[in-house]
Order: structure tokens, then sequence, then C-alpha cells
């Protein structure tokens, strides 16, 4: 039983440890517009030089955030790479729908402000 959940942690380790560089990446220029949304659109904010420069760095990083969802292909990559249904159930998938639901709330959540 032992050995059979070694090798199963093994094998989740090594299916997720080539894509977590490039997925936390992508979640950081993700959430840099949904960070710099909330300083901009506050009720109140003064339209300074320094607030039309965050307002073009906004504008410039927004599409980073629901570009995370073309990265599904990558996860059709992995699916194809061999691992077992238990990794890729259990592990790749949930690591992608979360990953994707990140940069998809963080465009989405644009909206309210």
């Amino acid at each position: 039983m032992v050995n059979a959940l070694e090798y199963w942690v093994r094998q989740s380790i090594g299916a997720l440890t080539p894509n977590l560089g490039w997925m936390v990446w992508n979640t950081f220029l993700a959430v840099i517009p949904l960070a710099l949304s909330g300083w901009l659109f506050m009720s109140g904010q003064r339209r300074s030089l320094l607030w039309w420069i965050g307002l073009v760095t906004f504008i410039a990083f927004l599409p980073n955030a629901p570009y995370v969802l073309t990265d599904v292909i990558h996860l059709v990559h992995d699916i194809r790479w061999g691992y077992s249904i238990w990794v890729i159930s259990l592990v790749l998938v949930p690591a992608y729908l979360l990953f994707m639901a990140i940069g998809f709330g963080a465009y989405s959540s644009r909206q309210l402000h």
C-alpha cells in the first residue's frame, strides 16, 4: 500500500512539475490587472499622471487574464503523455481548472468595479 501511494505521489509530482513554472507566471500576469483595477477604480480616485500610467499598464496586462483559458492545449498534451487515469482525474484536471478559474475570475471580477 505504501509503495502504491509513493508511486502515485511521484507520478503526480512528475505530472505537475513541468507545468508549474508557466502556470504560476501566467497566473501572476493575470492578477496584475485585477490588482490595478482595485486601485484605479476606487471611488474618489484622482486622475493624476500616476493614475494614467496605471491605466495604460492595466490595459496592457488585461489580455493575460482570459488568455489562461487557451492554455487548455497543454492539458491535452499532458493527457496524451500517458499518465494514469487517476493522475489525470485527480491531479491534472483539478490543477488546470483551478488555474483557469483564477484567470477567468481575475478577468470577470473587473466588471464589479
